[in-house]
């Protein structure tokens, strides 16, 4: 497990505009580095991040699926603010789906929030639209889970760690 600390960047690396360089210094330079300098299994890369760093995890996901190159296997997206990142990722949810309708996106996103917060809908209904698009390969979930914002992130975790990676 790799954890990138700080949150300073994070209205700025997080969402568009930045989140493209951003994802592409971790494609680039951060996932090659731990890599080649530490035990790794390139087939269970996971992308797992709490609210704005939610939002990213979307952005990859939905940028990696356009491309057909996915560099993460297992994508986590815990209580993400997609009403005000709505308009970023309508566009590029519809380009996945017009450049990926004859191909596989084998790889698995997860969908968590926080079931006393607000944005339980609004993930709810973006993980309802994406399962609508019937998605070759796609593995999809959506789950709600205890605590508030914060505090549901590390159980969320280990529970979809727990599930979905052996």
């Amino acid at each position: 497990m790799v954890g990138i600390g700080g949150t300073a960047r994070r209205n700025t690396d997080y969402l568009m505009p930045g989140a493209k360089p951003y994802h592409d210094f971790l494609i680039g330079q951060l996932v090659p580095y731990v890599e080649s300098n530490y035990r790794a299994n390139p087939a269970k890369r996971m992308l797992s991040s709490l609210s704005n760093g939610g939002v990213f995890t979307l952005i990859a996901f939905f940028s990696e699926s356009a491309v057909g190159k996915f560099i993460f296997q297992y994508f986590f997206s815990s209580d993400p603010p997609v009403k005000g990142a709505s308009a970023p990722l309508d566009p590029l949810e519809s380009q996945m789906y017009t450049s990926s309708s004859t191909r596989e996106i084998p790889v698995t996103l997860l969908l968590g929030f926080a079931v006393v917060n607000v944005g339980g809908p609004e993930i709810t209904a973006m993980h309802d639209k994406i399962a609508a698009r019937n998605y070759q390969g796609l593995k999809l979930s959506v789950k709600g889970c205890e605590g508030g914002h914060t505090p549901m992130d590390l159980p969320s975790f280990q529970d979809i760690v727990a599930r979905f990676i052996d």
